[in-house]
């Protein structure tokens, strides 16, 4: 059913339409709302919070959509590294933000108004008109009553006339588009000399009382680390794994709700021939060249070789093979001349935004559907694993008041089959730690618990919790110059390296400013290195020119060519003369403004939204709490 609502998905409402089904079948498929038990909030802020059952719904649904654009490995632990949780929570804090202030400008929409946008969509239509029945079929599917659904639309509708409202920016200056374009347009030659301290580091002679000296410096930089022996407990999904059950109705309701995971869409595979439509080749040669390709195909040439004869393409070589593509991939008339043809077949001249093609499909791989039976074990795994944690949060109560009550973690982790180990000395240095041992709230929390002592208990990543007990500690001392030799003689060598290498380009900065030439500079130095650099703007990305050096240049003119300091650029050291300034050609403007100007009024238009957005935020009094959040 929802097939009807993709082909339709460049129509506004019906993008809606899909979001609000995927959402609503997440949040109402979960449970029955009326059952669900009061839960501590996410967030809370004036008139509105957001609870787990809220946010969970939303993250599923945004993590799906993350799995569909990079495939079904991936997996949660990487969505979280893409900061998908927070992105969830503040787009649901946004759209609760929205809400709230359309309340109070009384923004609604008018039953007649979303009448027509419900009857005119082609989603429930029939024959290019609406039906009743369709309609009331596609949201019992997606377990929504009219009401719902209606209800949820005119929010969704009411937060785009809001954003486009919020996000529409007066009109530029054209004064001010045209300075744009120049200032971004505008190159620059300049000469650098350039001297790395790293280059000097060799020569710099240290002996132990340098060194000794340099520790006394800064003594708190060599310090033996703490170290620590523990006993500890860790509880997992594989402490509770063996205890999951899993239903046949769970495997067979979890199949019916994924499965779009386990379709497989029809694909064609195909070879193709191109002529190309540009400069080189009007529409008409490249049309005389597709009939010399069909010519040559009467006569029985095979299409492969047709293609490496004749093709523009740079699958030529391959006999213009494309490979087995789906639907969505290829350009609209493309598809729609390879998804009408049978197997075998060519197609008549297909024009696209490329040129024009001839098509042959030499197979079609029907739609396929993976049966109940060959995923059930997949899905019994899946569902486990969901199961197994949520029983980890539960044994974490447990195992908190076990702590409390014997603090013995030996028996607990045995009564609970909990991994348990007694540890050899561990400090961050330590390179035989494994496991969770190499997680960083494992080591805050052994290093902070003093010696004899139970830590709290610490959560740690992939659904983990730890209790620990301090067996043996011992704290930082100062090291030994015998201990610390490797770590005083880099650092003491870098420090005077850079004091000596910036004393070297002062003495540069100084001659250049003089009038002296750059090439003559050279041989202050073995390691300086002189460059006159291609133009470059400000946006340039040149390995060679730093970004520091790039917009000290854009400062300087050609009346004082020389910038009269040494420039810090990460890794090394710049004497700077401007050599050249290239204005941008004014006849540019012409061609770059529409798409400057939709630029420029698109980035003012989100910084407004933005400053929107901050505002409300402001004003809602919102209050987090991590903890609930971390929970999830």
């Amino acid at each position: 059913m929802l097939n009807v609502l993709r082909r339709s998905a460049n129509n506004i409402l019906v993008k809606i339409l899909l979001g609000l089904l995927t959402l609503s079948f997440v949040v109402w498929g979960v449970d029955n709302f009326t059952n669900v038990k009061p839960q501590a909030p996410i967030v809370e802020a004036s008139g509105w919070n957001i609870g787990p059952q809220e946010f969970t719904a939303a993250y599923e649904n945004e993590f799906q959509r993350l799995r569909e654009r990079y495939g079904p490995t991936l997996d949660k632990k990487t969505a979280e590294l893409l900061g998908l949780k927070m992105r969830t929570l503040n787009s649901l804090i946004s759209r609760h933000l929205l809400l709230s202030a359309a309340a109070d400008l009384r923004l609604t929409v008018s039953p007649d108004a979303l009448r027509r946008m419900i009857n005119e969509n082609p989603a429930f239509q029939e024959n290019g008109r609406f039906s009743k029945d369709r309609y009331e079929i596609i949201l019992r599917n997606n377990r929504l009553s009219p009401r719902e659904f209606e209800n949820q639309l005119i929010s969704d509708i009411i937060i785009e006339q809001l954003r486009r409202t919020a996000g529409t920016p007066v009109a530029i200056p054209a004064p001010l588009v045209e300075d744009i374009f120049a200032m971004e347009n505008e190159q620059r030659i300049a000469q650098t000399l350039v001297l790395q301290p790293k280059s000097l580091e060799e020569t710099i002679p240290a002996n132990d009382e340098d060194l000794t000296g340099h520790m006394r410096k800064t003594p708190q930089n060599y310090m033996t680390p703490v170290k620590v022996k523990l006993r500890y407990a860790v509880l997992n999904a594989d402490s509770v794994r063996d205890q999951v059950k899993v239903t046949d109705e769970e495997i067979k309701e979890f199949y019916n709700d994924h499965l779009k995971e386990y379709q497989k869409p029809e694909t064609r595979q195909a070879r193709h021939i191109l002529a190309k439509i540009d400069d080189k080749q009007d529409a008409e040669a490249a049309t005389t060249k597709i009939q010399r390709a069909q010519e040559r195909l009467k006569k029985g040439e095979s299409f492969a070789e047709v293609a490496k004869a004749l093709s523009d393409d740079a699958t030529a070589s391959l006999g213009g093979d494309l490979g087995e593509f789906g639907k969505g991939v290829m350009a609209a008339p493309f598809e729609t001349a390879a998804f009408a043809l049978e197997a075998g077949k060519v197609s008549e001249p297909v024009t696209t935004e490329f040129g024009v093609h001839l098509l042959l499909v030499e197979k079609i791989n029907p739609a396929t559907t993976t049966p109940l039976e060959k995923a059930t074990l997949e899905i019994r795994g899946r569902i486990v694993e969901t199961k197994a944690k949520d029983l980890v949060y539960e044994r974490s109560v447990t195992l908190e008041d076990q702590l409390f009550a014997s603090g013995n973690l030996a028996a607990i982790a045995k009564d609970m089959n909990l991994r348990y180990k007694e540890s050899d000395w561990i400090s961050r240095d330590s390179a035989d730690r494994s496991g969770v041992e190499l997680d960083e709230k494992f080591l805050s929390a052994a290093f902070a618990t003093q010696k004899g002592s139970l830590s709290p208990l610490t959560e740690t990543a992939n659904n983990q919790f730890v209790a620990m007990e301090v067996v043996d500690r011992q704290d930082p001392v100062p090291m030994t110059l015998e201990q610390a030799r490797k770590e005083l003689l880099r650092d003491y060598r870098q420090e005077r390296a850079k004091e000596e290498a910036h004393k070297i380009m002062k003495e540069v900065v100084k001659k250049l400013d003089e009038g002296q030439p750059a090439e003559s500079l050279t041989a202050m130095h073995p390691q300086l290195r002189l460059t006159t650099t291609s133009p470059f703007t400000r946006e340039s990305q040149d390995k060679e020119l730093g970004p520091v050096t790039r917009d000290v240049a854009f400062k300087l003119r050609m009346e004082r060519p020389n910038h009269a300091e040494v420039i810090d650029d990460g890794n090394r050291l710049v004497a700077l003369r401007l050599i050249k300034i290239i204005e941008a050609k004014p006849e540019d403007f012409k061609k770059a403004e529409p798409e400057l100007r939709k630029r420029l009024e698109e980035s003012l238009g989100q910084e407004q939204l933005t400053a929107y957005l901050n505002g409300l935020w402001g004003k809602a009094n919102i209050r987090m709490h991590q903890e609930v959040l971390d929970r999830l």
